[in-house]
């Protein structure tokens, strides 16, 4: 099983928005979390601060690192270690659009 202290995926800032998201992975479960300012926010919700959540239980966990593992480096998951799953997850998911992917990836 795999744990990972909170890390941070992506602080992104403009003119227009202020976003913060990090991930973390305890007791085998994934968690991303981020939070949006700004007037962009404020155009879509109507207000100018948005939360988001993603939580992924075990089986989903293993089963998106054993993906990201197979697809980017060839290799199963039970030869990586926590290190090269929070690698993976910086180079696919670390920018303004990386949540964006992670649901379309998932």
């Amino acid at each position: 099983m795999i744990d990972l202290d909170k890390f941070t995926l992506c602080v992104e800032k403009t003119e227009r928005v202020d976003m913060r998201v990090s991930a973390s992975i305890n007791n085998g479960c994934l968690a991303i979390e981020g939070q949006d300012f700004g007037t962009v926010v404020e155009e879509c919700f109507g207000v100018d601060e948005y939360e988001y959540f993603y939580k992924f239980d075990k089986e989903n966990t293993e089963r998106l690192m054993t993906l990201l593992l197979i697809k980017e480096y060839g290799i199963e998951p039970h030869l990586a270690n926590g290190d090269v799953f929070k690698k993976l997850l910086l180079e696919r998911f670390s920018d303004m659009d990386g949540c964006s992917r992670l649901r379309k990836f998932c």
